[in-house]
């Protein structure tokens, strides 16, 4: 969690603006701030179901975007 604080490599990537453009222009405000980052590391076999992650975070109201970025290839055998 918040691995950005820990390393500078992850911190450009997190940081990044053109991740946070995109994030702003789908919610439709001028910019955006950052909750959290957090990595997960799962082997290809374990899968996930899909899911929403809003009911967990303890936020109030509905401007929240998450981005998931797988950092392999994806194939659609593998559910992306």
């Amino acid at each position: 969690m918040n691995l950005w604080r820990e390393d500078e490599a992850v911190a450009r990537f997190v940081l990044a603006d053109r991740f946070a453009a995109v994030a702003a222009q789908l919610l439709g405000v001028p910019r955006v701030r950052l909750y959290h980052d957090q990595a997960l590391f799962r082997s290809p076999a374990a899968g996930t179901p899909w899911h929403q992650d809003a009911m967990y975070w303890p936020l109030d109201g509905h401007r929240c975007i998450t981005m998931w970025m797988p950092l392999c290839d994806i194939v659609p055998e593998m559910g992306g």
